[in-house]
């Protein structure tokens, strides 16, 4: 969902189920209450003006799935994340771009 990038961190009170301050930027995992499909619910928020920079989700093959991020990690400096239907993705953690992609399952 790229109406979340430019959102300010408060807008996600109540909503935020995991965050990790890194490096100058915010690490969330929110509850978005998508239960099917795509659920692009990992943020990167800014924390000199706490606005949404980038978002990432999930991977699907059907809208009758649900992938989203459930995990993220720091190891070696660099960021990881992992879905719910096994994906580990290696991100540049200030852009939100996947850098690599791989199935663990």
């Amino acid at each position: 969902m790229d109406t979340l990038i430019g959102q300010e961190y408060r807008t996600f009170d109540g909503k935020r189920r995991w965050e990790l301050l890194f490096e100058d930027l915010y690490l969330v995992i929110l509850e978005t209450g998508v239960k099917r499909g795509r659920d692009m619910n990992l943020v990167g928020v800014s924390a000199s003006d706490l606005r949404v920079k980038w978002v990432v989700g999930g991977e699907i093959d059907s809208p009758h799935q649900y992938d989203g991020v459930v995990q993220v990690w720091v190891r070696g400096g660099e960021v990881w994340a992992s879905t719910w239907s096994c994906f580990n993705y290696r991100l540049n953690y200030k852009t939100g771009e996947i850098l690599h992609r791989e199935f663990t399952k």
